[in-house]
């Protein structure tokens, strides 16, 4: 029985005997103008949020 994962075409790495997805990041489409004025004031102003998030 394959499970939804297989049945979409994903592929699972057998490690020490476990089971792992492989998954990958497809590309993000680029920030803004607010977008980046966003991530400069995280960078200066708060850099444990910003830290996190990425």
């Amino acid at each position: 029985m394959k499970s939804i994962f297989e049945e979409m075409g994903g592929i699972y790495s057998d490690i020490n005997g476990y089971l792992i997805p492989n998954l990958t990041i497809s590309d993000s489409p680029p920030l803004g103008k607010w977008g980046r004025m966003r991530r400069c004031y995280l960078k200066e102003h708060r850099p444990a949020l910003y830290s996190s998030l990425l």
